[in-house]
């Protein structure tokens, strides 16, 4: 809630949110986003960083989709969220089979 609370102490354009739903218990999550919602429907942006694709989806009205850096998809969130493929595909798009650094013993 710190991390929501400070940054409108200022009166910004936008607020930047990161990883909300990381590290939290569901019912705690579910709180947080409804703020956000509400942060949304008065009329303040949030950028949501956010790794929850359907949770960041429910809430985005754009979507933004970065790989190594670099956008990857860039759209409506609604359009994002009802292709699960697609969805599927970007989620995997930095996933690559490594080797472990370390010994079995």
């Amino acid at each position: 809630m710190l991390a929501i609370a400070r940054p409108l102490v200022l009166n910004p354009r936008i607020v930047p949110l990161d990883e909300l739903s990381q590290d939290f218990a569901p019912l705690i999550i579910k709180e947080v986003m409804q703020v956000v919602r509400r942060m949304r429907d008065d009329g303040l942006s949030v950028l949501l960083i956010e790794q929850n694709a359907p949770l960041s989806l429910s809430i985005a009205n754009r979507a933004y989709v970065l790989h190594d850096g670099k956008i990857v998809y860039s759209g409506a969130a609604a359009d994002l969220s009802t292709d699960t493929e697609l969805v599927n595909r970007l989620a995997g798009a930095g996933c690559k089979t490594t080797t472990p650094r370390y010994r079995q013993i």
